[in-house]
């Protein structure tokens, strides 16, 4: 799919807006502690990630993606939103992970079986 393609379906189901109200609510305090708690779940139920390798789907702005990277996993984290996508590969470049993560813009609905 073409990112044209997909910046087209992506902004005609409105997932542009449903990501700035989620990024809106992460940045609540009821949404910071969530997205705590969330995280530390998921980290303590695959530990250890050394060695997996991982396939995210609605990976968002890719906070877990790149945790998952830092803990020794190959990531690849997909989203339908380029924004998200864009924030995503910032925040490995940031923190020195751009080489252990890769993040894609695709819906889930048109991945192959």
């Amino acid at each position: 799919m073409s990112r044209s393609r997909a910046t087209r379906e992506s902004e005609s189901n409105g997932v542009e807006h449903l990501q700035a109200a989620y990024a809106a609510w992460r940045a609540s305090t009821l949404g910071r502690v969530t997205d705590t708690l969330e995280q530390d779940l998921i980290l303590d139920l695959i530990r250890p990630t050394s060695g997996l390798r991982i396939l995210e789907f609605g990976c968002g702005d890719g906070e877990l993606a790149v945790e998952l990277a830092a803990r020794g996993a190959s990531v690849v984290g997909i989203d339908a939103s380029p924004q998200a996508v864009a924030a995503a590969r910032d925040r490995a470049v940031r923190e020195g992970r751009e080489g252990e993560v890769r993040f894609e813009v695709a819906r889930i609905e048109s991945l192959s079986r």
